[in-house]
């Protein structure tokens, strides 16, 4: 039901015409790829099912540091 009201609630603002800026935090998180050397990624620390709807929704993805 959390997902709906999420998803319903952002897509009406989006119908509306309106412009939507999201801001949120990200992470560095460290992964190996298949030969088993360590890279660093930056990743939304946001819920990955929110993620998901709004990375599909999104025209520019940013990332700022200071």
């Amino acid at each position: 039901m959390v997902s709906k009201e999420f998803y319903e609630c952002l897509r009406s603002i989006v119908m509306m015409d309106y412009g939507l800026v999201l801001i949120y935090h990200a992470t560095d998180k460290t992964f190996k790829d298949e030969n088993g050397v360590e890279y660093n990624k930056i990743i939304p620390t946001l819920d990955k099912r929110a993620n998901n709807f709004i990375a599909r929704m999104a025209d520019i993805i940013c990332y700022s540091r200071i």
